[in-house]
């Protein structure tokens, strides 16, 4: 009995021996694998650097690369112990568990994947301003998952990058220019060739009007008490507030030049007429402003 437990532990000690050396092997293979992920990592970030300065996608690109090769190195480490079995079980359980993970985290993949489209071929940049299914603000930052949308009224909203990549999603930042339309109604009295040509004047006198962009004045309704107008013209854009002050100018500059000529912008008034004494009847009449 002593001789068989001597002699089972002497070849336990030689298989140790013998197995030292394979396991020093795998072990230098796997931080030679470290070491050349962490180089490459950095290596990605500068040539990804040259074609894409967004840190979104230079971020996703090294990560990548080194996770890759790290899995690479692990798979090496397994083949150099001569673990080609647990090699097999480990590459069918990850393709079992990324199925599994797939179905649990179906929103977070399909963001995700939303995130790495966006990122590769942008619908928007960070500092536009966009309106996404009824939100509207200026995008913050872009990540793999959401994107964080600033509100004009100072809210942070996140908004998922799946929702994104298949809603419709309005840049009004990326042309420049935005146009401006403003509903405009003069009295059944005024000479409409002269509104019309004064109208135009009149807006073609805002600062950050775009003069290479027609402007567009259409009459558009016989009203109760005016004949309205829409009056459409572009304007350099950047910010909301951009768009406010041109638009706030046009007004403006609409109504000095409707005073100064005798254009008039009539409103309702109610008329009580009394046809005798015991009923009211209500008419209404243009009265000028």
């Amino acid at each position: 009995m002593d001789i068989l437990s001597t002699n089972q532990i002497s070849d336990w000690l030689n298989s140790v021996a013998n197995y030292i050396p394979r396991l020093l092997a795998a072990i230098g293979v796997f931080i030679l694998f470290y070491l050349l992920a962490k180089i490459l990592k950095a290596v990605s970030e500068k040539i990804i650097m040259r074609v894409n300065h967004k840190p979104s996608v230079i971020r996703l690109g090294s990560t990548v690369t080194y996770i890759v090769i790290i899995f690479i190195g692990v798979i090496g480490f397994l083949r150099v112990l001569s673990l080609d079995g647990l090699v097999t079980s480990v590459l069918a359980g990850a393709g079992i568990i990324g199925l599994a993970l797939g179905f649990a985290f179906q929103d977070i993949a399909s963001n995700f994947i939303a995130g790495v489209a966006i990122t590769l071929q942008p619908r928007f940049n960070v500092g536009d301003l966009v309106e996404i299914d009824e939100i509207y603000g200026t995008v913050a930052q872009i990540d793999l998952r959401t994107t964080t949308i600033r509100t004009l009224n100072g809210q942070t909203v996140y908004v998922p990058n799946k929702d994104i990549f298949m809603n419709q999603v309005t840049d009004y930042t990326r042309k420049g220019i935005r146009r401006i339309e403003l509903n405009v109604g003069v009295s059944y009295s005024d000479d409409l060739q002269q509104v019309k040509d004064l109208t135009l004047q009149a807006v073609y006198k805002v600062d950050t009007i775009e003069k290479e962009q027609p402007i567009d004045l259409y009459f558009e309704e016989f009203g109760d008490s005016s004949i309205n107008l829409v009056v459409r013209y572009w304007v350099t854009f950047h910010t909301e507030n951009d768009y406010l002050e041109a638009r706030s100018q046009g007004i403006m500059l609409i109504k000095q030049t409707y005073d100064k000529h005798g254009i008039t912008i009539p409103f309702p008034i109610t008329t009580l007429d009394f046809m005798d004494n015991k009923t009211v009847k209500l008419t209404h009449k243009a009265k000028s402003k």
